[in-house]
């Protein structure tokens, strides 16, 4: 029997994932490292530093060698992103066409890459949200990566001023070391894993729009296990049949950095996803019918299972029929701290 739609678009998240790993691996981690070596280099040209005036030219000197090794893998990056674009559009159309009896159509591909470089992409972090276009998320990379860098030489400044004694370019050179590997790497993958989501997710907005003589409903799609986020465990809750086309009360995905949510479709006249979807619980990975909520999914699985996916407290209170999990953040998909969490007493 041929796949379902979900069932390929279980699929298709998977082959997404392996190209923002590529992205990674063949554009920004080199460039990551491409800085590192330029601002080791800065330093090594540059010499003692006696005085701050020293210490402001080594350290601008530091942010454009870093701006511009990192705008190099960002831009080769960006741009495998567009093509990342194009084809989605083109593969969720000729997936929605094999539904119906209308065929579904892509937009161009200068209309798709102006779409996605205009978008607005929110993105909730702790108790913060933040709106951008993709490139100042971009900047917003470097400039962090610059002002850690700047930071640590800057420290190590002031280390001589106490000791009388500069570290030595070797010994600042493994503190940059340490911050590229324990911080910068992890916060680049966080951003181009989420960038490609935010590609692939807009691409996928605007083929809707263009058909929206053909497509009904967006129904939001989230990953079934531990790392569920409480944002999108709640987006699951709260709109389980989606919204009008182009209504979302709540913004489109991604909703967080790394997040694995989906907007997905119906045509006119469905009135739900069919086939089946993939989950991770206790047991291992499952296939589950495709409508199935995730609180009874939840519900299902150990108690350790429920506590490792929503803590133990918020799990004491989902167990205990006090907590929805629509009710794990406000209308606007922000998480609530236990204390202002509505319970069913």
């Amino acid at each position: 029997m041929a796949d379902s739609y979900l069932e390929k678009q279980n699929r298709h998240q998977v082959y997404l994932s392996r190209l923002a790993g590529g992205i990674l691996k063949d554009d920004v981690y080199p460039s990551i490292n491409s800085a590192y070596k330029q601002a080791r280099l800065v330093l090594a040209d540059f010499g003692d530093i006696n005085s701050l005036q020293d210490l402001n030219r080594v350290n601008r000197a530091v942010t454009k060698a870093i701006n511009e090794a990192l705008d190099e893998g960002f831009t080769a990056a960006t741009q495998s992103m567009n093509v990342i674009a194009v084809n989605e559009a083109a593969y969720q159309a000729a997936a929605l066409t094999v539904l119906g009896d209308a065929v579904v159509t892509a937009p161009s591909e200068s209309k798709i890459t102006r779409y996605v470089r205009d978008a607005i992409m929110t993105l909730e972090s702790g108790r913060r949200t933040s709106s951008a276009v993709w490139p100042d998320y971009v900047k917003g990379y470097a400039e962090s990566m610059s002002r850690q860098y700047n930071s640590i030489i800057t420290s190590a400044y002031s280390e001589s001023l106490d000791t009388g004694v500069m570290p030595t370019l070797n010994q600042i050179s493994q503190r940059f070391r340490a911050l590229n590997n324990e911080l910068l790497r992890r916060d680049a993958e966080a951003l181009v894993r989420t960038g490609v989501q935010h590609y692939a997710q807009q691409a996928s907005n605007l083929m809707a729009q263009d058909n929206a003589d053909i497509i009904d409903r967006e129904i939001p799609v989230v990953t079934f296990d531990s790392r569920t986020s409480d944002i999108c465990i709640s987006l699951s809750a709260r709109y389980p049949n989606g919204w009008p086309l182009g209504k979302s009360p709540v913004g489109t995905a991604p909703f967080h950095y790394q997040c694995r949510t989906r907007i997905l479709y119906l045509l006119k006249g469905q009135t739900e996803l069919d086939g089946t979807r993939a989950s991770k619980g206790a047991e291992g990975g499952k296939q589950i019918e495709a409508n199935t909520p995730f609180s009874k999914w939840l519900r299902d699985q150990s108690r350790g299972f429920v506590e490792e996916t929503l803590g133990k407290k918020r799990a004491d209170l989902f167990l205990s029929g006090r907590l929805g999990l629509a009710n794990l953040t406000d209308k606007y998909l922000n998480p609530l701290p236990i204390s202002e969490l509505k319970l069913n007493d």
